[in-house]
């Protein structure tokens, strides 16, 4: 299970004061895509996204977070990179080796610092043999 978050703050919905010119993160086309939208300072809902990335969708529980608390200068972002999208599942995926990059590219300095937190989970099993012996998939 692979969790991320990205947080930004900016003025109320101008998503494009820093010019944001590339997003990537090789994995997962959800960036661009949501960056193409609100490129122009579009003011967007991704409440129905933001739960069903979280795995809440169809469970009825809240996450917490209201359009109120983050219209005014915060994104956050959550991604499921599982491959059938089940990261609050209780079955286990087939596992899969690979590297996750996250690339962003301005197209002229930035005026102040911004960060970008990430937070991720990951599924790994520790066996332990009938000989005491320890086997990891990590």
């Amino acid at each position: 299970m692979l969790t991320a978050g990205l947080f930004y703050k900016d003025t109320a919905s101008k998503h494009d004061l820093v010019e944001l010119t590339n997003v990537a993160d090789n994995v997962n086309s959800g960036y661009q895509t949501r960056y193409n939208v609100c490129k122009d300072s579009k003011l967007m809902d991704l409440i129905g996204t933001l739960h069903f990335d979280l795995g809440r969708y169809h469970k009825n529980q809240d996450i917490n977070i209201s359009f109120s608390e983050y219209k005014d200068g915060y994104t956050l972002f959550a991604l499921d990179l599982t491959p059938d999208l089940s990261a609050d599942g209780m079955h286990e995926s087939i596992s899969r080796n690979g590297n996750l990059t996250i690339d962003l590219k301005f197209s002229k300095a930035l005026p102040e610092t911004v960060n970008l937190i990430v937070f991720s989970e990951y599924r790994n099993v520790i066996e332990i043999d009938k000989n005491r012996s320890i086997f990891t998939d990590y």
